[in-house]
């Protein structure tokens, strides 16, 4: 994130994720992942991120990674879920239902 100094220079907290290193695959790729905040990884229990690079993504997380590639829209999603498998109290409700809605713009066909 940005942080605003009085000179006017911004600063950025790098974000490292204790499992990927300058040698690993796609380091680059990942690294501007989370500096967009696309990604924001896993938090273990002593405090490190993580990214787990060899995990599968799930669906719902890739609705999560395409919502907040689109600076996360204002957006209401149904009180009714569209899906009996995703409840309005999903962890990402908001995003998956996003994607599923069809009027937005570049998802159009999508369902």
């Amino acid at each position: 994130m940005a942080r605003k100094a009085t000179s006017w220079i911004f600063f950025f907290d790098p974000v490292i994720f204790h499992d990927v290193n300058a040698g690993s695959a796609f380091h680059q790729e990942i690294s501007w992942l989370a500096l967009k905040g696309i990604t924001e990884g896993w938090t273990e229990a002593d405090g490190t991120r993580t990214f787990r690079p060899a995990q599968q993504v799930n669906r719902d997380q890739m609705a999560a990674f395409l919502y907040r590639l689109a600076d996360s829209p204002d957006f209401d999603p149904p009180a009714e879920s569209p899906f009996v498998d995703v409840p309005t109290n999903h962890r990402f409700y908001r995003e998956i239902s996003w994607v599923e809605c069809k009027d937005q713009p570049g998802l159009e066909g999508n369902g």
